[in-house]
């Protein structure tokens, strides 16, 4: 794959560890798709919050939970900012903040769900409380290139 030299910087680790495994996994998925070069990410669609699901990592600390969900490691490596050329969107959160009894979450997953979500707008993300993001403005233009979480958005953006 023919990596631009920011790319091979940051596969280095020249632009901090998270940077660094994150270029990792795209290499590997860009490699086994044969993709000939990466393309620039101006809106990624994200994953936000402590769901249920999140406990397979078998932690309550963020960035263990992270880097082993997102970033597919076992080293943990903890996410400080999301770049500042893409814009971030939760499009995925557990909204369970006001309501959480009926939610069937507990006092201690309501506030662990509440730290996951403050990490993640401290590292830049909007949180959007919602899982149809196009419905809230997340409508990249044509030429654009998104990542998302939610098979909705994957169909809405890239029908012609």
């Amino acid at each position: 794959m023919n990596l631009t030299d920011v790319d091979r910087r940051i596969l280095d680790g020249g632009e901090g560890q998270a940077r660094q495994k994150a270029m990792e996994l795209l290499v590997r998925y860009g490699e086994i798709m044969e993709a000939e070069e990466l393309c620039s990410v101006t809106w990624a669609d994200l994953f936000c919050g402590c769901h249920a699901y999140l406990d397979v990592a078998n932690s309550t600390d963020f960035d263990k939970v992270f880097s082993t969900m997102a970033l597919c490691t076992q080293e943990t490596v903890p996410l400080k900012r999301m770049d500042a050329g893409c814009i971030c969107y939760s499009g995925v959160e557990p909204d369970c903040t006001e309501v959480p009894d009926q939610m069937f979450m507990s006092p201690e997953k309501k506030n662990l769900n509440l730290a996951f979500l403050s990490r993640f707008v401290d590292a830049g993300v909007i949180l959007s409380g919602n899982c149809i993001p196009y419905l809230t403005g997340f409508v990249p233009v044509m030429g654009e290139h998104f990542v998302s979480c939610e098979s909705s958005a994957v169909l809405f953006v890239n029908n012609p």
